[in-house]
């Protein structure tokens, strides 16, 4: 398989397929080709087998209105236009799983004429009571199987919707449920001081591990970054001159794919302390000291292993597990609380939430406030120039 890479005008990589072989349409007897377009490899070898499957289900023929006997026949059409949507890979993964999971098995297997309003009907009320405290997003499913079934009328191979009025949403006891507030997970001043104090024997120059793990955590809680983003870094977005760091790209997929921002307001530039460029200096100085000593180019991406087995989220997940455990550190369940301390220290350093909403790549401003307001009764105020000063003095 052919699948050659190309540069947008933007500047971003995809990927094509040209002149993919399909079959031979049953009906005019000639070969069946088409190009297929995605943001990956793996999107586009997705693409093709679906393209392959559609075909297959089609009678092997190009016909548009060719009929179609099941509901995964509908589904499998569905998918190919939805992956041709524009969406990112991720939710594509996500949607593609949720309907593998919840879909196929409540319509893929029944006959397209025998989906009527009634037997839908039946169905949702039996798939609500039968995932009910499984799944919290079940009127999800609903949505889109809804969605599934308009798009086969639009495309005149439904004549009518047979869920047009069935509703999605759930009723008003679970919706209470949904509303109940989790509580936000961050560390103290005092616990902050206690894990950058473990984390000094890790700054030991000689251990790559120990480096690239300190100067992971020491980011998260320095800049407020998704730890995702801050994989995803290349030396190229760092101006130690000006002490800042660009985001604008993000891991998705638990590491698997390379992507922009959801939103423009992920797309931003920080400001950093002077112990993140520090932090940056070290690592940098002995990573491109190994590639020197192993003869190997010196890496764009910051978080590069010499040895090939990639610094991944997991990886520092792990790491950070043993570490708390070692040291006796509370552990809060993931490295996403180091963007929630860095939040709640900035705001009770004196920073306000606007700045913030920036600093942290939101869009709307409420969100911030919604997260981090509640949790100012609970920190120490005190009026300091900056939230890592707060937090290291």
């Amino acid at each position: 398989m052919n699948i050659q890479q190309y540069e947008t005008k933007d500047g971003s990589n995809r990927y094509i397929l040209k002149g993919a072989y399909i079959g031979v349409d049953a009906v005019t007897g000639v070969q069946v080709r088409t190009t297929i377009r995605g943001k990956s490899e793996r999107e586009v070898r997705r693409k093709y087998e679906l393209k392959i499957r559609e075909f297959e289900d089609n009678g092997y023929t190009n016909k548009k209105n060719a009929d179609i006997k099941k509901g995964n026949e509908l589904i499998d059409r569905w998918l190919i236009h939805y992956a041709d949507s524009g969406i990112r890979e991720s939710t594509y993964d996500v949607i593609s799983r949720m309907v593998r999971n919840h879909i196929r098995p409540l319509i893929g297997n029944v006959k397209i004429d025998e989906l009527t309003p009634r037997l839908m009907s039946t169905k949702v009320d039996q798939f609500k009571k039968n995932v009910k405290g499984k799944l919290k997003d079940y009127d999800t499913v609903i949505a889109f199987m809804k969605t599934i079934f308009q798009y086969g009328v639009e495309q005149e191979l439904l004549t009518s919707n047979p869920m047009i009025n069935i509703k999605a949403g759930k009723d008003k006891k679970d919706k209470s449920v949904i509303k109940k507030d989790k509580k936000l997970k961050y560390y103290n001043k005092e616990q902050i001081k206690q894990i950058l104090t473990a984390l000094q024997p890790y700054q030991v120059a000689g251990s790559m591990r120990d480096l690239a793990f300190a100067t992971y955590i020491k980011l998260l809680l320095f800049t407020g970054a998704r730890p995702s983003e801050i994989l995803a870094l290349n030396w190229s977005d760092i101006d130690f001159d000006k002490k800042t760091m660009i985001i604008n790209k993000t891991f998705s997929n638990h590491g698997k794919n390379l992507e922009t921002p959801k939103t423009d307001a992920g797309i931003r530039t920080l400001e950093l302390d002077e112990l993140a460029i520090t932090a940056l200096k070290q690592w940098q100085r002995l990573l491109f000291e190994k590639c020197l000593k192993f003869g190997i180019k010196k890496p764009n991406t910051i978080f590069y292993s010499v040895s090939r087995n990639a610094f991944t989220y997991q990886n520092f997940l792990r790491r950070y597990r043993t570490f708390c455990k070692i040291h006796g550190i509370l552990y809060l369940d993931g490295l996403h609380c180091f963007r929630h301390t860095h939040a709640t220290m900035y705001v009770a350093s004196g920073g306000d939430f606007k700045t913030l909403q920036a600093r942290l790549g939101h869009e709307d401003i409420t969100m911030t406030m919604n997260l981090y307001a509640k949790a100012l009764p609970e920190i120490e105020r005190k009026a300091v120039d900056n939230a890592i000063l707060f937090m290291t003095t």
